[in-house]
């Protein structure tokens, strides 16, 4: 297959699926409620394989199968995306081709919960749906805290970096996973290499104590740093560990790099 669908292309991981796919020459059909930011738009609108679209019901049609992105993971720190767009599109899936291949990307803090929201259950509904249904493929990935150009401001690394928290961070449990903690780039280009393999699985970073060296780069309180991560159940999982292109020092320097070139450009 030589094409997918990515929903939520202007969010965090979003976006980086529709690069990484790009990169390997896949035509990227991408849809969102928000236009691109500038920089996005510099990064990726002028590639002859990238078609973009607002609008609902979206505007392609294929006689082939492809594959198909839901970056649930974006739901956690963005309530703009219109989640009930993507349900529309999950309760019509006889509209896709058959063989076409649904990949779920969670965030691994929904293996420690049991949060109930009706925005879950839909998209739980629907992968339960996709497992019955042989028509379809299904790849579920769990990802814990993403980090990186870009990272959106509710996130612990870009609160510590704008000195908004530096004491202790009350949604900490909320949104990061103190497990571990993957540079995004890392993280996009394992989940495309693995666009064809069906399964659950979890991400995890190959090293152990990623956030003591991140927290001790970035010289954080000693409450945060000490602070244990309730550990995810990977009896049913299998663990994939990503390994690191660049060093904590290198990858943090790169999203404050993009910081200071794109202040109050966060999604």
């Amino acid at each position: 297959m030589n094409q997918a669908l990515v929903f939520s292309s202007h969010s965090f991981l979003g976006f980086e699926v529709c690069k990484q796919l790009l990169d390997e020459g896949i035509v990227v059909h991408a849809v969102s409620d928000k236009r691109l930011s500038e920089d996005r738009e510099l990064e990726v609108g002028r590639n002859a394989n990238f078609h973009f679209s607002s609008s609902y019901p979206i505007p392609y049609r294929s006689k082939e199968s492809g594959y198909v992105f839901f970056p649930f993971y974006d739901v956690l720190y963005d309530e703009e995306i219109n989640i009930k767009r993507w349900q529309s599109m999950m309760k019509n899936k006889d509209g896709f081709i058959p063989g076409s291949h649904f990949i779920f990307l969670y965030s691994s803090n929904w293996l420690k919960t049991n949060d109930s929201n009706q925005n879950r259950f839909q998209m739980e509904k629907f992968k339960e749906e996709l497992i019955e249904d042989e028509r379809f493929k299904l790849t579920v990935i769990y990802l814990p805290t993403l980090y990186g150009p870009r990272q959106p401001e509710s996130f612990i690394i870009q609160k510590i970096m704008n000195q908004t928290d530096s004491e202790g961070c009350a949604c900490i449990d909320l949104i990061d996973d103190l497990e571990s903690a993957i540079l995004i780039q890392d993280a996009v280009k394992m989940i495309v290499s693995m666009k064809d393999k069906e399964g659950s699985f979890l991400f995890h970073n190959e090293k152990e104590d990623i956030w003591l060296e991140i927290f001790q780069y970035l010289e954080v309180n000693e409450k945060i740093r000490i602070r244990s991560a309730q550990k995810t159940d990977k009896s049913k999982l299998e663990v994939i560990y990503v390994e690191n292109s660049l060093s904590v020092q290198e990858a943090i320097c790169q999203q404050k790099e993009y910081q200071l070139k794109n202040r109050g450009g966060f999604f």
